[in-house]
Order: structure tokens, then sequence, then C-alpha cells
């Protein structure tokens, strides 16, 4: 035991010991992101005669104090033999997911129509499985079976939300849907996904997917009232903190196995067939947020390239509302901030405890959703585009005192036409432009009390510059201005038919799903422009193009939407 900074500590954290402590939780990850899994559990033996038992979940990792394996023999001998006799779900497996036989309901059915859509010449029984789905408000109680191929992977991450996507076949129904599987957040004052989506459709809110079965997963088929959790932050007590078991100030989250069907099937916002069909798709997620806003009383949070979907009849979707929060409640449900890095507004990334999240800053993550397709996915041959793209949406400056990562710095001079000058959009047609340039400026106005070069506020002195500001401020009050600046130019006549993405495939299995297995890659040689900006191997998300012919994931455009305790 080693005492660091007045605090008993079972590791010493050496810069070796971050690297080891990396490769173990890599391996961990390795194993959820290739099985079904709830939990795991790790032998570790190092130096000479040392070891530790682990076991891992998402909300993190508890480990036994270090045990010599040649003195003590039986520690090791018999963990191994009482793991050997418990059940697959008390082994850490997600016993709701199973094998398919060739005889079972609905495999010949899913193996055509999971082809079809995934765009392979055949899919054999052997990699297919069956999942049950609970329901909260199921009347029945019973869960319904659906069959998934590969899944297409929001997150290769452990710990947190780590979400994941399928496109399965309902075996009642016989159609395709979307099951998203993720770990909720269970802290107060967090509804459901699948009670807002109920909310959202009893309001009749618009351009928003049908809702299916939603609900928390059972631990096993045959427990109703158990469900699959985290067991880590049970060994947090309440108000401590500093243990020594979990050194600096532990904020470890319970998280609940959460599933959700959606019985419209989406494409991805990177398939759209026309720059004007993205304007058009991107104004019908608008509506759904604004019907979502007035009538159900519900902010999204999380507005992202990821969760706009283009419809089968070519609308607009918007998904993901499990990070939604309602306009009354008031009180801080997290501690970290909520939604996708690069599409959270310029004010929140500079000064991320100014001011709680309002409709002002989900309008501005639209902007910022249009800015980044256009540019990824109708992308031209301009000399340092791409270094501007990953200062815009990926840069950030700074951790404060609190470990709150700052940012925005690329936002805020890009709308000042410091990057990315209104020349770099030529490619795109007279409309698309006139709706960028015209945000742009009201966004300049409305941040226009900040200096891009110091990004501090300054006093205004002149009185028509208030006004000005006053004005930017009344309009991004609600989604009207916006929605009518781009109803006007949609209605033009200079649009192009020809100028569609260039990732035009339909969203087949993620080419990532075979890399899980892999060891971790060496540390590379940070570039000077990655050096300038600060951003280092393990937290920088380069700003490349897609390859030509390449299919962008639903989900692969951004980063997960979770609590970001920075932008990885």
């Amino acid at each position: 035991m080693r005492r660091e900074a007045g605090v008993e500590c079972h590791v010493r954290w050496t810069e070796r010991a971050y690297r080891v402590c990396g490769q173990l939780t890599h391996y961990a990850t390795s194993i959820h992101c290739s099985q079904f899994r709830v939990f795991s559990y790790s032998i570790i033996l190092f130096g000479k005669a040392e070891g530790r038992l682990l076991r891992w979940d998402r909300s993190g990792a508890i480990y036994t104090e270090i045990f010599d394996w040649t003195k003590n023999p039986n520690t090791l001998s018999e963990f191994i033999w009482r793991l050997n006799s418990l059940t697959f779900a008390q082994r850490g497996y997600n016993t709701t997911v199973t094998s398919v036989l060739k005889n079972n309901k609905g495999v010949g059915d899913a193996q055509s129509t999971l082809a079809v859509y995934m765009d392979v010449e055949k899919i054999e029984v052997e990699d297919l499985r069956q999942i049950l789905v609970n329901d909260d408000h199921a009347t029945d109680g019973q869960p319904k079976p659906y069959i998934i191929w590969k899944p297409i992977w929001e997150t290769k991450t452990l710990f947190g939300r780590s979400t994941f996507g399928f496109v399965c076949h309902d075996v009642k129904r016989n159609k395709l849907v979307y099951l998203k599987d993720y770990w909720r957040t269970d802290f107060p004052g967090i509804e459901k996904e699948g009670d807002i989506y109920r909310d959202l459709l009893e309001a009749k809110v618009r351009f928003i997917p049908e809702l299916g079965p939603a609900g928390d997963v059972l631990s096993t088929p045959e427990h109703s009232l158990d469900v699959q959790c985290t067991r880590t932050q049970d060994y947090v007590k309440d108000g401590e903190r500093k243990c020594i078991w979990c050194p600096g100030t532990p904020r470890v989250k319970r998280y609940v196995h959460y599933q959700l069907v959606l019985n419209t099937l989406g494409q991805p916002l990177s398939t759209f067939g026309s720059t004007r069909e993205l304007c058009q798709v991107i104004w019908d997620a608008m509506i759904a947020h604004t019907d979502a806003y007035d009538k159900a009383k519900t902010l999204h949070w999380d507005v992202s390239a990821g969760n706009i979907l283009i419809a089968p009849d070519r609308s607009g979707l918007l998904i993901d509302w499990d990070m939604s929060k309602r306009v009354d409640v008031t009180q801080q449900r997290q501690h970290s901030r909520t939604g996708t890095w690069q599409f959270i507004s310029t004010g929140l990334l500079l000064h991320p405890h100014a001011r709680s999240h309002q409709i002002s800053d989900d309008i501005e993550s639209f902007y910022w959703v249009l800015i980044y397709i256009v540019m990824k996915c109708r992308h031209s041959a301009i000399k340092g585009q791409s270094q501007d793209m990953q200062r815009v949406f990926d840069g950030y400056r700074d951790v404060d005192e609190d470990g709150v990562i700052r940012g925005g710095d690329g936002k805020l001079s890009f709308l000042h036409k410091l990057m990315l000058h209104p020349d770099t959009f030529g490619f795109v047609p007279e409309p698309c432009r006139q709706i960028i340039e015209e945000l742009r400026t009201l966004l300049k106005t409305f941040y226009d009390d900040i200096n891009p070069k110091s990004i501090m506020p300054e006093p205004q002195v002149e009185r028509n510059v208030r006004t000005e500001v006053k004005d930017a401020h009344e309009k991004l009050c609600s989604s009207e201005w916006v929605l009518n600046l781009i109803t006007r130019n949609l209605e033009s006549k200079n649009w192009s038919d020809d100028d569609g993405s260039l990732s035009k495939n339909i969203v087949g299995h993620d080419p990532m799903f075979s890399r899980g297995c892999r060891k971790r890659k060496a540390k590379d040689d940070d570039s000077p422009v990655e050096k300038e900006m600060g951003l280092s191997f393990n937290k920088k998300r380069r700003g490349r193009y897609p390859p030509k012919g390449s299919s962008l994931s639903r989900y692969s455009l951004s980063a997960v939407s979770q609590s970001f305790p920075c932008p990885r």
C-alpha cells in the first residue's frame, strides 16, 4: 500500500502503470465488444509470483489486493473452480441472446431480408442470433424475439453507455427494424428513452420514428423482476470523495442495460441524394425538434449528424431522445457535459459552466450538422481544408479545475471567417450557400461579445451593436427564423440534382467489427498541426474525408452521444 497526496493507494501511478492499465482495459473492451456481455472477470499475473483478480462492467473495474499465487495457490485455484461452477448468467453472459437453429421460426425470412439489406450474397445460420427484447409496457409480459446478424457499432468503448445498433428481423411481423442496445444512466430525473418516445408520439410530434418494444433487459429470460445493471458503483461509499481503491475523485455511475426497437428503419444522413434533399431533411428534423419543444416541453440536448436519419419516403427523422430533458426540469442530472462534441454549440464549449443548455444551443447544432455533412460528403480539394475541419469540429483548448474539457475556438474562428472562408463552399449550390452564410452571420452576431483571439467576453460600447446582438438572441429563441430561412431557399430553382453524397451505400456491417481482437496500436508521431492543436494520439479524432465508395456507419459520423468527459 502506498500513499499519494495524502491518500492511501494500492497502485503507484507511474507512466508504465498507466500503459498497463490501458492495455488491460483494451483487452476487457475487446471481450465486451465481441461477446454479448454484462460483466467479465480477469486474472492478472505479474512480477515473479503476484496476481490480482478483476471484475469489469460498464461502470468501471474492481480488483482484489495483491496475492502470492505460489505461497497461496488456493486463492487462484478456488477462484477458477468457483467460476467453472457458475451459470452462464453468473459468469457475465447476456442470456437473452442465443444462437438460432435452422428450424427456428423466421430464420429463413431473416436470412433473405438481412442479406438484401446488408448487400451480401448469403448469410449463414451460424452468424445469426436471436435476441429477446423486453417491453416495460407490455400487457403479456413476454419479451419479443428478434433475429440479428452483425451489429453496426456506435462505440467500441467498455465504460459508459456502450451503445450498439442492430438492423434486425422482427420475427412476428416479418420485417426489418432497428434495435438500439445501450446502458442507460440510472440517475434521478433521467427518463427512459422509450417513455420519452411515447410522450412525443402521444403529443403528435412529427418526423420521429415509430416505436416498438422498449425496456430494461432482464437478467435472464425467466426472471421478470431482476434487470441487468452494473455493480462497480456499489463499492464506492456515498459521499466518500477519496478511497484507497479509487485514487482521485470517483464519479462512478450506475448503468442499467436498456433496449429499444424503432419500427421505422432509416438511412444515415450521409446518404442524401442531393444538397437540396439534405437541407429538406434537416428542416424536417427541426420540425420534430420544434414540435417536441412546443407540444411536449422537451428539449433534445443531443442534435448531431448521427441522430438525423432519412426515412424510406426520403423525409427526415430525429432520433436518440435518451439525453433529452423536460423544459421545466431545472436540477442538474449529471456531473459532465451532455452532447456530441463535434456539434455542441460554441457557447457551451467555450464556457461549460456559464449557463444551462438552451434551445439556441440545439438550433446551432443543426447548423454544425449541415456544415459537417456538406464538407464530409461533398468535399472539394482545397489546401488545408482537412486541418481546418479538424480544428473547427474536433479541437479543444484545455481542461478546467473540475476536469471539464473546454473548446469552441475553431467554431468561433469559423463564424468570424478565419477558417473555412465562404469561398470554400463554392462547390455547393447557391441556395445552400445562402443558408450557410446567413446562419453564419446570425451566429457571429449572437457571439459578438466574444473575441475570437482572446476567447473572452468583451463589454460592448456601441448601441447599435447591442441592438443587433439582442435581435440575434431573439431569433434563436425559437426555430421559426431558421425554418423560414431554409423554406425560402428550398423554393429556389437554382438547386442541382446531381450533387448527392459521395457515400451512397446503404449501411452495412461496420468493418471495425473484426478489429476488436487486435492489440493496441502503437502511438503515432503527432504532426506539427496536431502538436499545435494539443492533440495526442488517444484524444484526437482525425478529420479525414470518407474514401470513395465507402459507407459511413449510421453512427460513425460523430462521437457517441453521451456525457463527454473529453472529446475522444
